[in-house]
């Protein structure tokens, strides 16, 4: 009897609307969310590993700092843009010349659970619509964009992350020659992102820089999203390349994250 109340109760949720699980997902994560953050936070340390060298950074650090660096060099290809284009001219109005982010409010948030499969790629954060949050902001991790914030409740979110399969985000791919390319960012489920439609005359190479693109009202400057894995010519057509994304970070290292809130009411 009661398997049969159970089968019946995942029929029911399984063919129930997206609107209706989302909520549920969410009430879950708010009423168990000690013991998901809890585990998270043991699972590190049970697992094994080699003592490190002095004088050496972890991994996450390198990766951190790195994306820093190149977040900074794109800043600076920005703004030499900016001067380039206003050079002829004597006065100009209205310009805004703020640093990146500048003005900006970063909410920490911490991460109550995770969903990675080949089908999901999600985070569930302790911050919500009473914390500033609304659907389509950004979050960061070690200096990079990792996704956007897809669901939402007062108290909880869900950010959906590049990775996921119903993941598209506006990008700019980074080319040796300094010029940039506009893209189309989707997930694949895997850990990796795809970006389809770029012509092959552009000079695409592995390890070019790709940087969320700025979207006015959410994201005001690029902010580095990942690196291109593997590029190579669509055998379907092969004027156009199938580029493959490594994110810029390690999702399964991540413990915190920070929302990006541009032009925060007072």
């Amino acid at each position: 009897m009661l398997f049969t109340w159970l089968l019946l109760g995942g029929l029911i949720l399984l063919f129930s609307p997206e609107t209706i699980t989302d909520k549920l997902q969410l009430a879950f994560a708010r009423t168990f969310r000690w013991p998901l953050t809890a585990g998270r936070s043991i699972a590190p340390l049970t697992a094994t590993k080699s003592k490190p060298l002095t004088n050496n950074v972890s991994r996450q650090e390198y990766d951190r700092l790195q994306n820093h660096l190149d977040n900074v060099i794109e800043q600076l290809y920005q703004e030499r843009q900016k001067v380039e284009s206003l050079s002829n001219l004597k006065k100009v109005k209205g310009i805004n010349n703020k640093f990146a982010l500048e003005g900006a409010s970063l909410v920490p948030a911490g991460i109550i659970n995770s969903n990675m499969n080949n089908l999901t790629n999600e985070l569930i954060i302790n911050r919500g619509s009473d914390n500033g949050l609304e659907i389509g902001q950004f979050a960061m991790a070690d200096n990079s964009i990792i996704g956007k914030i897809s669901v939402i409740s007062e108290k909880i979110a869900r950010v959906k992350l590049i990775t996921d399969p119903a993941s598209s985000i506006p990008v700019l791919i980074s080319l040796n020659s300094g010029k940039h390319i506009k893209a189309i960012l989707k997930g694949t489920g895997s850990n990796k992102a795809k970006i389809y439609l770029v012509p092959a005359k552009n000079k695409v190479e592995t390890a070019n820089k790709i940087y969320a693109a700025k979207q006015p009202g959410v994201l005001d400057i690029p902010i580095k999203i990942g690196e291109i894995k593997q590029c190579r010519r669509l055998d379907e057509y092969p004027l156009l390349w199938d580029i493959t994304v490594t994110p810029a970070c390690n999702f399964e290292n991540i413990r915190d994250i920070a929302i990006i809130i541009m032009n925060p009411k007072p």
